[in-house]
């Protein structure tokens, strides 16, 4: 699996509240491949549970339809 082709998924994943895409707001922070297993952190202006779900499955989603078998760890994190 491959680092760019994972982020390229990830701005498919819309902010919740602003729209824009998590890439580009700089949301996602340490980002790590290491075989099947993608883990990374979204860092959020508070950790609203109702947009962490939300921007969880999106992340995971994303990522699955570039890579199937991945598996995915998303760690939501407050500025």
């Amino acid at each position: 699996m491959e680092v760019p082709k994972i982020y390229e998924a990830l701005r498919r994943v819309p902010d919740p509240k602003t729209g824009q895409d998590v890439v580009s707001m700089g949301r996602i922070k340490n980002l790590m491949v290491e075989g099947k297993q993608v883990n990374f952190s979204i860092q959020l202006d508070s950790l609203d549970t109702e947009h962490k779900s939300e921007l969880n499955f999106a992340c995971i989603q994303a990522i699955q339809e570039v890579y199937p078998e991945a598996e995915v760890n998303v760690h939501m994190i407050s500025r």
